[in-house]
């Protein structure tokens, strides 16, 4: 990879696409959750966008460690790379949360409760500042 004229770039794009699938995804259903994007549905959205959101993960994750492979000694003391790391561990405990959350729901056409509000909202801020934290990568030292 550290080599390749094609691979690194690739695998770079790969990466984005995942962060993309992924952060677009949870944007999209966490905004439905809260309430800024009002319809009816919102479980539906859930079924619909999880998916994607763990495809794109996935993605992200694979392409990810393969990226840090290429410099690990340098992004393992790096104070961005663990925030982001420290986030992404976060958005992943939040998803634990949301999910639990949604089963103990007792309608399923009822509007989301007022905890799943919240940790929705808290989902949207960790992962758009785990996307921050991933830029800053390149410029903390």
């Amino acid at each position: 990879l550290r080599t390749s004229t094609l691979l690194y770039p690739a695998t770079s794009a790969f990466h984005v696409l995942g962060i993309a699938l992924l952060i677009g995804s949870i944007i999209a259903l966490d905004v439905r959750v809260v309430g800024i994007w009002r319809g009816a549905g919102w479980r539906q959205a859930v079924s619909d966008l999880v998916p994607v959101a763990a495809i794109g993960l996935g993605l992200a994750a694979v392409t990810g460690a393969a990226l840090f492979s290429v410099r690990a000694g340098e992004y393992i003391v790096n104070p961005a790379m663990l925030a982001k790391w420290v986030l992404i561990a976060l958005g992943l405990i939040n998803v634990v949360v949301f999910h639990a959350l949604m089963r103990r729901a007792a309608h399923r056409d009822s509007l989301p409760s007022r905890s799943l509000r919240i940790v929705a909202g808290v989902s949207a801020l960790t992962w758009i500042a785990a996307v921050f934290a991933g830029r800053w990568i390149a410029f903390a030292n």
